[in-house]
C-alpha cells in the first residue's frame, strides 16, 4: 500500500480539537501490520511514516506542546484532542423529542457536520465534556502525588474512558400549543426545527461498561490491576510497561506519563539509552499509536536487541 504523506503538509495549528482528532486516527492508521504481506514490508514503511512525523513534529513543535504558544498546558489543543481519540469512539449523541429519539455517532468531523439543530449549543457541549475530562487529568498529574491518587484514576477510567457517554439533547418548541403536536421523524423534527422557534436543553449521561474488557485490549489484566488499584499498602512493583500502556488507554501527554512512572519509581529520561525508553518518549511526543510504538520496538527486536515490548503484563 502507498503511505499518505501529505498528512504531514498539513498545517494543523489552524486545526480545531475535532480536525485535529480526526488528524491524528488518519496517521495512526495508514501503517497497519495486517496491511502488509511481510514483517519486512511493513517495518519498511512504518519506519518511514514514523520519521515523516516526528519531522512534523518538530516543525510544529510549539503547536504540539502548547497550542497558546504560552508555557500552560491547559492550552494544548493537541493534549485535549490525544484524550478526545479515547473516548469519541464510545460517545454518542441523542436526541429526544415529543415522538422518539435519534441516535447518532459523534466520532468524526463529517458525523459532526451532519448535526442541524443548534449546532453550535451542541459543539459546545462536546467541548465541554472533553474540558471537563481533561481538567480531570490535569487534576490527576499536575497537583503532584497524593495517597489516592489510584483511586481518583480508576474513577476516572471507569466515568469516562470505558463508559458509554451519551450527549442528550431535548429539543421543545417556543409554541406550547405547538408541542401537542406529534413528531414522526428526526427529519421532519429538523424541518419544524427551521420553520420554528426552538430550544434544546443539554444533558450527559454515562453508562458504566466492563472495563476489564478494555483493559485487555491493552495487556493489562484484572488481577494485576486490581492489586494495583487495591488499598493493600505493600508496595509490590508492577511492570513499567504497565504504566506505559495505561497512559495509551488514557490519551496521556509526554508530561503526564512521565507523572505517572514517576509516582510508581520509574522514568523515561530524555537522556536514557534504552531502546524501550527512546521509543516511548518518541510515541508519546509525536501521538503515535500503542500498536506503532509495538512495531517500532519489532524493529529493534529484529536488529537483535532484547528490547520488552507492551503486550503480555504481569505482575512484576
Amino acid at each position: 500500500m502507498e503511505l499518505d504523506l501529505t498528512l504531514f503538509e498539513k498545517n494543523i495549528s489552524n486545526m480545531n480539537l475535532f480536525e485535529l482528532a480526526d488528524w491524528l486516527d488518519a496517521c495512526r492508521n495508514q501503517v497497519k501490520r495486517e496491511n502488509f504481506d511481510t514483517d519486512s514490508e511493513y517495518y519498511e514503511n512504518l519506519q518511514i511514516f514514523c520519521d515523516a512525523w516526528e519531522k512534523h513534529y518538530y516543525k510544529y513543535e510549539s503547536f504540539y506542546n502548547n497550542a497558546e504558544n504560552d508555557e500552560s498546558v491547559y492550552n494544548s489543543i493537541f493534549y485535549k484532542a490525544l484524550l478526545y481519540t479515547t473516548v469519541k469512539n464510545n460517545t454518542l449523541l441523542v436526541t429526544k423529542f415529543d415522538g422518539g429519539e435519534h441516535i447518532c455517532p459523534i466520532a468524526t468531523c463529517k458525523d459532526l457536520e451532519s448535526i442541524t439543530i443548534s449546532k453550535d449549543i451542541t459543539l459546545g457541549e462536546i467541548d465541554s465534556l472533553i474540558g471537563d475530562m481533561f481538567f480531570a487529568i490535569l487534576k490527576l498529574f499536575d497537583e503532584g502525588p497524593f495517597e489516592d491518587y489510584k483511586s481518583t484514576l480508576h474513577k476516572y477510567l471507569v466515568k469516562y474512558r470505558f463508559a458509554e457517554i451519551r450527549i442528550i439533547r431535548y429539543v421543545r418548541f417556543r409554541e406550547k400549543n405547538f408541542n401537542k403536536v406529534p413528531v414522526l421523524s428526526y427529519n421532519e423534527l429538523e424541518t419544524l426545527a427551521q420553520q420554528h422557534q426552538s430550544f434544546v436543553h443539554m444533558d450527559l449521561k454515562q453508562k458504566r461498561t466492563n472495563y476489564t474488557n478494555g483493559l485487555k485490549k491493552y495487556d493489562i489484566t484484572k488481577s494485576v490491576y486490581s492489586y494495583f488499584c487495591s488499598s493493600d499498602k505493600c508496595e509490590k512493583d508492577f511492570a513499567k510497561k504497565m504504566f506505559v500502556n495505561l497512559g495509551f488507554l488514557l490519551g496521556l501527554s509526554l508530561e503526564h506519563l512521565e507523572n505517572l512512572l514517576e509516582y510508581n519509581g520509574y522514568s523515561i529520561s530524555e537522556n536514557s539509552q534504552r531502546k524501550f525508553d527512546q521509543i516511548v518518549r518518541r510515541a508519546f511526543k509525536c501521538g503515535f499509536s500503542r500498536e506503532m510504538a509495538i512495531g517500532l520496538i519489532d524493529i529493534e527486536k529484529a536488529k537483535g536487541y532484547n528490547v520488552p515490548n507492551l503486550t503480555k503484563n504481569s505482575k512484576g
